[in-house]
């Protein structure tokens, strides 16, 4: 071939077309060399001596794309026209697609290259590096080193591969479910949705079964490392690095943590005991529930009332010691009931709450005998009461104590510091606060002075008045609570006699006396005299027969004042 320039100064024939140089090495790395070999004439007449020579591939024989770069070879050693190169254009360039190579020329040393006017052809023989791929191959091909095989190669199809030619295609694909293989691309994705996946088991039970003892699936960084574990006490999952374990749910925050100090977190990752359950919002909100799906037993939290523990349904909330029955529950009005071992003592149950609508406690007995006991404040008066049956015992069957001190028995509103409603029995009885026995009488008089002798008032039946005369057998007593000594005990009886003035019947009480019928001395006898409300020292004892009001028990030598007597009516 002819290749003419500036008055065909030189010419360019292929002596040996183009030789491939080296075949692939490995399969990672192939020797893409090749060598070159013609003969130059320089004006009709063999080139010697050195030149410099271009050589540039292309994809048409005139005009097209360069593939590839340039390569320059200086100096190339002439003799007699002939030369050799070696020409290297990388990878990428001979894929399969026609190539020409364009050639320039200068004398070595020259100046500028001058191209060739015609581009060569370049033949088969390259394309060998090309063919030390599996896709140009076929069954039974001369091959000259390739993974260390040499002359015929035959392609075998192994385990769930198939090898199909068709005409000059060769087909190589994985057999079995999925399409035309197990496995399936979903563009960048590879899948499998036939079957189950064994590692370490030819008979996997789902969808992956990892078959091993120990030590199983591992997800690490380099640094943290998850793992699963099987052992003859169970399965495990957790960590093989010094990292907690987190548990999430939606992509989101950690929603459980397992500390490396064996902590459980759950909404915290930073559990400062064995279980810690954290949550927020305005209340916080309730936190560990446990549930059949009827009962529901849960934990709540509140900024502004602190902690609770309680029943979320319909339910009462139960203690229970020792596995036992419950000793202790709220009911769902929020009474307290206590039972020691369930009731099954004996003892009964102590409930602490609103009995009969009030605040306090019932005590209730077990068994044939239910009968039941009350401690109860209304507001005004703490009561304790007992009756027969379970129902609230009445609020007269007890003890009442007013928030003014006053204490009642047999009723819940004590008029004074002791009232008592019903029979009394004593087999002592001190009384502190006086010193007479009186009892009260309605008086003729608007107000009759403390310490005055009266006498009964014949003209109203059932009244008194204060005494006029002398030694009147009409004397009925002196009036309580003269000179600072006051009524010991005061007989009435409500709705009847109990409207009046105290009158001592018996017992120690001042008395207005009158020292002018005669000096009194302790021992005298004393009855009325003419002086109104006061007494004087008997003198006529005839006379005094039947008017007699009781014994002085201090002395009077003249004029008027009070007199000590011992009150004994005769």
């Amino acid at each position: 071939m002819k290749h003419l320039l500036n008055g065909l100064r030189w010419t360019v024939a292929a002596c040996g077309a183009v030789v491939l140089f080296a075949l692939i090495q490995t399969a990672d790395a192939q020797i893409t060399a090749m060598t070159y070999q013609g003969r130059l004439d320089d004006l009709g007449v063999p080139a010697n001596g050195s030149y410099d020579m271009t050589f540039a591939v292309f994809d048409a024989a005139a005009a097209g794309s360069q593939t590839g770069a340039t390569l320059t070879n200086s100096p190339v050693a002439l003799s007699n026209g002939l030369f050799t190169v070696t020409l290297d254009f990388g990878a990428g360039v001979f894929t399969g697609a026609s190539r020409w190579l364009e050639i320039g020329v200068v004398t070595n040393g020259g100046g500028a290259f001058e191209t060739l006017a015609q581009r060569q052809p370049i033949t088969a023989t390259p394309y060998a590096i090309h063919a030390g791929t599996a896709a140009t191959v076929g069954g039974g091909a001369a091959v000259t080193l390739l993974n260390g095989l040499q002359d015929s190669v035959t392609l075998a199809a192994g385990s769930n591969v198939t090898i199909t030619p068709s005409g000059n295609t060769l087909t190589i694909a994985s057999a079995g479910a999925g399409g035309s293989g197990i496995w399936n691309l979903n563009g960048a994705n590879t899948y499998f949705n036939t079957g189950n996946v064994g590692v370490g088991t030819t008979t996997p039970a789902n969808k992956l079964t990892l078959f091993s003892a120990g030590y199983g699936l591992e997800h690490t960084d380099g640094t943290r490392r998850l793992s699963t574990y099987v052992s003859a006490s169970g399965g495990w999952l957790g960590t093989l690095s010094n990292d907690p374990l987190n548990f999430f749910v939606n992509g989101g925050a950690s929603a459980m943590t397992v500390t490396t100090g064996s902590r459980v977190g759950i909404g915290t990752t930073t559990p400062a005991s064995k279980l810690t359950v954290r949550t927020t919002g305005a209340f916080s909100a309730y936190g560990i529930e446990h549930t059949d799906g009827d009962v529901r037993l849960s934990t709540y939290l509140d900024a502004g009332y602190g902690a609770w523990l309680g029943t979320r349904s319909a339910h009462g909330l139960n203690f229970y010691v020792n596995d036992g029955l419950p000793c202790m529950g709220l009911d769902t009005s929020g009474n307290v009931i206590m039972t020691p071992n369930g009731g099954a003592s004996g003892y009964g149950s102590t409930i602490f709450g609103a009995p009969n609508g009030e605040s306090g406690l019932s005590i209730r007995g077990y068994g044939v005998s239910p009968n039941r006991a009350d401690l109860r404040f209304n507001g005004s008066s703490v009561k304790l009461v007992a009756g027969p049956g379970a129902g609230p015992p009445s609020s007269l069957n007890g003890i009442a104590v007013t928030t003014a001190g006053n204490v009642g028995i047999g009723t819940d509103a004590p008029a004074s510091k002791l009232d008592v409603r019903g029979t009394t029995r004593t087999c002592v009885l001190t009384i502190t606060g006086g010193c007479d026995l009186a009892e009260p009488f309605l008086m003729t008089e608007a107000q009759i002075a403390k310490g005055s002798v009266v006498v009964i008032d014949d003209e109203h039946p059932g009244q008194l008045k204060r005494s006029t005369r002398a030694c009147d057998t009409r004397v009925a007593g002196i009036i309580s609570g003269a000179n600072g000594v006051n009524t010991g005990i005061s007989l009435h009886q409500e709705g009847k006699f109990d409207q009046g003035q105290n009158v001592a019947l018996s017992g120690r009480v001042y008395v207005q006396a009158d020292a002018a019928f005669g000096a009194i001395k302790p021992g005298d006898l004393l009855t009325t005299s003419d002086t109104p409300g006061h007494a004087m020292k008997v003198t006529d004892h005839m006379k005094a027969q039947g008017a007699i009001l009781g014994k002085a028990m201090s002395g009077l030598n003249d004029g008027k004042g009070f007199v000590l007597v011992l009150v004994t009516l005769q």
